[in-house]
């Protein structure tokens, strides 16, 4: 275990580049969101992972990040996590029976983010803007339909796991697509606009938001068209 004594519940998650704050990672956003949605007193400690901690390399050799350590078990996969969580931490549940989609609303949207930010081909840019842009529009279709459980978030006016899974996904992809594509969610999407907002307002959401120039750092590696990757070298000489 670490020097850190007291905690029975422990989140090692990916730390910033300088090693002090949040690091960029969409999964580790998810569980600080989700301890703090359910109230868990957890001791969070940010792992550099260019220079781990001498009780990290000794004790989590190979653990990946973000990693669930709770009474002594070691957990780092995703699903794994997730369910362990909410078995022993059940109140208030995130995971609901049936969430009438929810799970499912938007599911393509990062993938489709990713093959345009990661994009070599100049002329395939509009074909994969649109592909994008058609993921969006069945989110704020989901979002506006009558069969979805009332409320602001994906399942109802509390946010879910569901809410968790997505929202740190969309954040990304903004900030992103804003700074290399010039690219940005259609005014048009009053609903998916709407779900932002409301997002944007939660502090729970807000508070576990890493750094914009973290995500920007990260993704840079990842931008396909080197002029576009270029641009965030310019601005920060």
């Amino acid at each position: 275990m670490s020097d850190d004594v007291g905690y029975e519940l422990e989140l090692f998650i990916k730390s910033s580049k300088d090693g002090k704050g949040l690091g960029d990672c969409i999964h580790c956003h998810r569980f600080m969101m989700v301890l703090a949605l359910k109230g868990v007193t957890a001791n969070v400690t940010t792992i550099d992972l260019r220079r781990k901690p001498e009780f990290f390399v000794k004790y989590y050799a190979g653990v990946k990040l973000p990693c669930l350590v709770h009474n002594g078990k070691v957990i780092d996969d995703i699903i794994e996590i997730e369910s362990h969580i909410e078995k022993h931490f059940p109140d208030p549940p995130l995971v609901l029976l049936d969430d009438h989609g929810a799970s499912k609303a938007g599911e393509k949207i990062f993938q489709k983010f990713s093959a345009l930010i990661r994009n070599r081909d100049p002329a395939g840019e509009e074909r994969l803007r649109d592909s994008l842009n058609e993921e969006l529009q069945k989110l704020d279709a989901f979002l506006a339909s009558s069969k979805k459980i009332p409320g602001p978030y994906l399942a109802g006016n509390e946010m879910t796991m569901s809410d968790c899974v997505l929202l740190p996904k969309l954040h990304q992809m903004q900030i992103t697509l804003k700074f290399f594509n010039d690219f940005s969610i259609p005014k048009n999407l009053v609903y998916l606009q709407n779900y932002l907002k409301v997002a944007n307002e939660n502090e729970v959401f807000v508070k576990t938001c890493c750094e914009t120039s973290e995500i920007l750092e990260g993704w840079s590696t990842h931008v396909g068209d080197p002029k576009k990757a270029q641009k965030l070298r310019s601005v920060k000489h």
